[in-house]
């Protein structure tokens, strides 16, 4: 299944930036993390439902059943049970597509998570000043160093 793949990659790719954001003992670690899973957990539990439709879908010939359709001396009730599985069997196929797009909209939502959390900044970074001031400060060095040099050579 597509999907479930999807959403394995999904929620390690959340789960990794949570943990690069938050210590796993941190309350908001703890918050994020729970809310994504039950977010996983349901899409999960979707597919488990499609699966389980989409079985009970094919045991219904839908092609066979418009064929008998065709048959003009079908009796009255014969011809309303086939409706009636066509009925179902179109029932079915639009509860998938409406799991599908559930779990769709689902994943969109775990991925807007994981970029925000990934654009945040919840650490200090390893330089103590931004690096446009640090590139500022290496320009001064190069002209200093070439002053430093002009210098020398008279």
């Amino acid at each position: 299944m597509l999907q479930l793949t999807q959403l394995q990659s999904k929620f390690k790719a959340f789960e990794s930036v949570l943990d690069h954001q938050f210590d796993r003992d941190e309350l908001t670690h703890k918050r994020y993390l729970t809310t994504a899973e039950q977010l996983y957990f349901g899409a999960v539990d979707n597919l488990k439902q499609m699966t389980m439709l989409w079985h009970s879908c094919q045991a219904i010939d839908s092609s066979l059943l418009n064929k008998q359709l065709e048959n003009e001396s079908l009796a009255d009730d014969a011809k309303q049970a086939i409706e009636e599985r066509l009925h179902l069997h179109q029932q079915s196929v639009e509860q998938i597509n409406a799991i599908l797009v559930i779990n769709e909209q689902a994943m969109t939502k775990l991925d807007q998570l994981t970029l925000q959390l990934s654009s945040i900044q919840t650490r200090d970074g390893l330089s103590e000043i931004g690096l446009d001031t640090a590139m500022n400060e290496i320009m001064h060095l190069i002209n200093r160093t070439e002053q430093y040099d002009i210098n020398h050579k008279q």
